[in-house]
């Protein structure tokens, strides 16, 4: 049904009727031979150059994704291969459009609605070139030595010290002198949400990767992506990585379960989900920093970080 909708869409709309415009320069152009490498190759630049340069210049790299996904999509010789998240993608977009023409401070919502244009700009042209597995695979690759490095001035952050750049932590807290790590990105909170890609996309690799030495880099991935995580103290990124594990578990479980002995498909899970249920409580009750900052999520106002996110909260609601 949504692909005979979007047929229908297809033969209506004015927009559609620019696609393939282009279409006899693609046939005779020696550039665009390389179509999908040339998009690959932009795509992976915006993520290894990410962490590391100012925003001015991924918004370059950005606005290049932009023109060059404008370009493939004029050139095509045949209807885009696009699907639900397509439209869902677009439906957002829309509706932030709608809020950045209703908002009482639209220069600064004007900024973040051009950021997020760009960034979509780079999901359409991923989306269209990541569909070669080979490709696919390359870029993920290149983006775990990133996430790897990235990781590795993080955990170097904690263990010889670093300039906290804002009040991080409640001045009333015992861990008010604690050092939270920010590696390259400069914001903990953000390098826990940059993290936790890091930390999937390295556990799947550990079972991807074949031979000794891919495998053994995977679990050095795995295990220093998570240490550099817990060491950003971000409780938010804390419960997304527990939320994961549980993904990867459930994840891991149907792919090995027609090789599983009967016994092992009825008690795996509840087995798997006691044991982490086990972890984390005497991590909680043996680690007085985590402990700490676990129980800090309860404190309501008593806390300042909870506190000024309660403030943000409620003045949405006025």
């Amino acid at each position: 049904m949504l692909d005979l909708e979007l047929f229908s869409w297809r033969r209506a709309s004015y927009l559609y009727k620019f696609v393939g415009l282009l279409a006899n320069y693609r046939e005779y152009s020696w550039l665009l031979q390389w179509a999908d490498s040339l998009g690959a190759t932009l795509v992976a630049l915006v993520l290894v150059f990410a962490p590391f340069v100012a925003t001015t210049l991924i918004g370059v790299l950005l606005l290049a994704c932009g023109l060059y996904w404008l370009l493939l999509t004029l050139s095509d010789n045949q209807p885009p291969n696009s699907g639900a998240i397509h439209l869902l993608v677009i439906l957002y977009w829309c509706v932030v459009t709608v809020s950045v023409a209703f908002s009482p401070v639209k220069l600064a919502a004007l900024s973040g609605w051009i950021k997020l244009t760009l960034y979509l700009f780079m999901f359409f042209l991923a989306a269209r070139v990541l569909r070669n597995k080979q490709i696919l695979s390359w870029i993920i690759t290149t983006l775990l030595h990133v996430f790897l490095v990235v990781s590795i001035y993080g955990v170097r952050q904690e263990f010889f010290g670093v300039d906290q750049l804002a009040t991080w932590n409640d001045p009333n807290s015992p861990l008010a002198q604690d050092t939270r790590v920010y590696s390259y990105l400069g914001n903990p909170n953000l390098l826990a949400a940059y993290l936790l890609s890091a930390f999937a996309l390295s556990v799947a690799a550990v079972f991807v990767w074949r031979g000794l030495f891919p495998k053994a880099l995977a679990m050095t991935m795995v295990i220093v992506n998570a240490s550099c995580l817990y060491f950003t103290d971000s409780r938010g990124g804390w419960i997304g990585m527990l939320a994961l594990m549980l993904v990867l578990v459930l994840l891991l479980y149907y792919w090995w379960y027609d090789y599983l002995p009967q016994w092992a498909r009825i008690w795996l899970l509840p087995i798997a989900g006691g044991a982490c249920a086990c972890c984390l409580i005497l991590g909680v009750l043996l680690i007085e920093p985590l402990r700490l900052r676990v129980m800090s999520i309860f404190a309501w106002r008593g806390d300042s970080s909870n506190n000024f996110r309660i403030n943000v909260w409620l003045a949405v609601l006025v």
